[in-house]
């Protein structure tokens, strides 16, 4: 949404793409418990939004586009849809996406959670999810975590908010499985002690598995928050965009947001893996300033 602004100052039209669901992103859909609901912003829910001080046009929610309709049809196109697929622990029998959680309990289709749970994690996502589990009922809220307190990405208030609530973190813990009962419901957490050894690629020790030490701990919900992916559909429809390693967007870099195809960008989650609010917007104007300037040397 900020790029589309951004884009309105320099070119008479600009187009945004969007599940009708998600229009807004993650302020709208996920983060509405730490009451940033009205900083987001409120666009007419179509699956094409047009943003140019007309009427919004709405596009068939049944035609899949992929990249090349878009390099056709289109000047330049960023790809700023972020990571919309949970990382699962395991088979994840049972268990519950920590954005599809968010995301149900803001639109009202989850009111209430009976019973302890694990949320797994470590990242203000998690803390996110183990927040609203506690203001939704749940008797206990364990947020498990392997590495330290140190280590922990997510935001100290944030922290101190849920325990403050009465929500238990466990560190130096490591989430093995799922435990289900006869009926192949949840009935609890295989966890196992950790312990910090030397810094791995991102500069934060890395946790070691400590022998003997694996118990179960008895939940009855579990909440994955332990990182996100680019969905299968969204890889297929993105042909000829080169990925990482990781699975993420590849960009120039060096203060350019080209990807390998020709007029096309990229920015946010998508290519830097999971961030901030802040961070990818700033990403994104960024990408939105390197476009403008692209189409006006074009029309020179």
């Amino acid at each position: 949404m900020s790029v589309v602004r951004h884009a309105l100052g320099s070119s008479p039209r600009a187009f945004c793409f969007s599940p009708p669901a998600r229009v807004g992103g993650a302020l709208l859909v996920g983060l509405a418990l730490l009451g940033l609901t009205a900083c987001a912003p409120r666009l007419p829910p179509a699956d094409l939004t047009v943003i140019n001080g007309a009427e919004p046009e709405s596009l068939d929610p049944a035609l899949a586009l992929s990249i090349e309709d878009l390099r056709r049809d289109y000047d330049a196109v960023l790809l700023a849809m972020g990571l919309g697929k949970g990382s699962a622990l395991g088979s994840n029998s049972g268990a519950l996406d920590a954005l599809t959680f968010l995301r149900d309990v803001k639109r009202g289709r989850i009111r209430e959670i009976a019973g302890p749970v694990a949320v797994l994690g470590g990242g203000n996502t998690a803390l996110d999810a183990a927040t609203a589990a506690l203001e939704l009922g749940a008797r206990d809220v364990y947020l498990v975590y392997r590495r330290s307190f140190a280590e922990m990405p997510a935001w100290p208030a944030e922290r101190d908010r849920f325990l403050g609530k009465g929500g238990h973190i466990l560190i130096l813990t490591e989430p093995l499985g799922n435990v289900l009962d006869a009926d192949g419901r949840i009935a609890g957490l295989r966890i196992r002690r950790t312990e910090l050894g030397e810094p791995d690629s991102t500069g934060r020790r890395s946790p070691r598995p400590v022998p003997g030490t694996e118990s179960v701990l008895a939940v009855r919900t579990i909440i994955e928050a332990i990182g996100q992916e680019v969905p299968d559909e969204i890889r297929q429809a993105l042909s000829g965009v080169q990925f990482t390693r990781k699975g993420l967007i590849q960009v120039a870099g060096n203060g350019s947001w080209r990807t390998s195809l020709p007029r096309v960008f990229a920015a946010g989650d998508i290519v830097n893996g999971g961030s901030t609010v802040v961070q990818c917007v700033a990403e994104g104007m960024a990408a939105a300033s390197e476009m403008d300037g692209m189409l006006r040397q074009d029309s020179n």
